[in-house]
Order: C-alpha cells, then structure tokens, then sequence
C-alpha cells in the first residue's frame, strides 16, 4: 500500500501544481492569475513544466524518484482470476502530459486530463484461474505493456477557515474516468505456453473492463486521502495570484 501512495502522491502534486501553489512546494512552480483568461492553460504549462522534477523525486513532500517505481506488490483479483505481481518495476511516469486543465473558482471544480504515451510493467508474477473457461495458472517473469493511458481526475470542494483566519480546501467528492488502453502481456511458464499468452491479450480489453472499477475506486480513495492532507497546509488563496 505504501507504494501505491507513492504513485498516487505523484498524481497529487500533479493537481497541486495545477493550482499553481507558490507556497509548501519546493521552487520550480509560477502561480497563474486566477482573473487572467488564460490561467486554464498557464496551469496546464506549469505541471508539464514541473513533471520532470516529480519524475527525478521531491525529498520535501517525501516523493520518491519515479523513474522506475518499484511496487513490492499488487494483487488484483476479478472474478474466476487472481494475479499477483510481485517486485515490480513501473516504467514510463517520465513521459507523463497534462493534456488539459479547467478550475471552475466559482462553481470549485477542478478537471485534470492526463495521458501516460507508454507504460511498461515488468516483475515477477503468480496467476491462478481461469479466462474465457480455460483454466490458466502459471507463476514467472512478467512484461505488461501499456500504450495511451488516458485519465481524467475531477474534483470537487469547499472552502473553510482555519484557526489561522485562512481558507483552505475540503474535498466534497471527486471521479476518475479512464480509456481503455492497449495492454499487451507476456507471462513466463504458462500451461498452455504462447497460446496461454494469446488467450490472455485477446481477452485484455474484458479483463480491463472488469478489473477496472475496483482498481481506480481504490486510486481514487488513496489521492482524496493524501490530497486531503496536502491541501490542508496550503491556504486557498496562495495557490493562485489575483
């Protein structure tokens, strides 16, 4: 779990630097002007212009170099199949791109859209059950990739005063849309060796279909929790200039 807050601490200040907060992050961000017209896409410039910097880790927030990420482990289970990759490296953060931002002041909502071009996931792997009634169990070395990943993140909140006399953000509910991206596997010592893997890519957009809800769900519940924690240092007002 710890890793996976890792990950989504990325996606986190990824939104944080959307607002373009002047304050509690380390330097490299320029505050947009909330009255300016065009803020949507100096706030879209400005996380691009800092996603290298989260890429190479920020020792201040506790964010780790993401270049590959290692998850020591990620079980997903859906139903009549149990994966479990273990040791796992995550490739690909790097290329990360803010296609599109919009932060609605007055109505507080906050839309990010991100695209991932190329992902690749390599480890250590056990599978037990079945795909399309085709019992399939196998345990090896693993190479998941992942090819336009599209997310959209979309938030919204309230303000309230602090002890300080400050307004800082609260977090009213937030969705997480996600395409259907192209996944290809190859999974070492499969019973039914390439034809195992076949069976598996040509299922993958079912297997993503199913295996999705419950997988962003758990996203979307670990970026509340820790976004709750990081805008709740960091007053409303200094994360934009007027």
């Amino acid at each position: 779990m710890e890793e996976f807050r890792k990950i989504f601490l990325y996606l986190v200040v990824l939104v944080v630097s959307v607002f373009g907060a002047q304050h509690k992050l380390p330097q490299g961000l320029t505050p947009c002007s909330r009255s300016s017209p065009d803020f949507n896409e100096c706030a879209k410039e400005e996380a691009n212009k800092f996603l290298p910097k989260m890429v190479e880790g920020i020792k201040e927030i506790g964010l780790p170099p993401l270049n590959p990420l290692t998850v020591p482990k990620i079980d997903i289970t859906i139903p009549g199949l149990n994966l479990v990759l273990t040791n796992a490296e995550v490739h690909g953060l790097k290329d990360t791109k803010v296609e599109s931002c919009k932060l609605d002041f007055d109505g507080h909502i906050l839309e990010v859209m991100i695209t991932i071009p190329f992902g690749r996931i390599v480890g250590h792997y056990s599978m037990d059950g079945e795909i399309a009634k085709i019992p399939l169990t196998g345990e090896g070395n693993c190479n998941i990739n992942l090819t336009d990943v599209n997310l959209t993140y979309t938030l919204k909140f309230h303000t309230v005063k602090h002890d300080d006399g400050l307004e800082y953000i609260l977090i009213d509910s937030s969705d997480i849309k996600h395409n259907t991206p192209h996944v290809e596997a190859h999974l070492d010592n499969l019973p039914l060796g390439e034809a195992g893997n076949k069976l598996i890519n040509d299922n993958m957009d079912e297997i993503i279909k199913t295996m999705g809800p419950q997988v962003f769900e758990a996203c979307q519940q670990v970026i509340n929790s820790i976004l709750t924690t990081v805008l709740g240092h960091i007053p409303y007002d200094a994360m934009t200039t007027d």
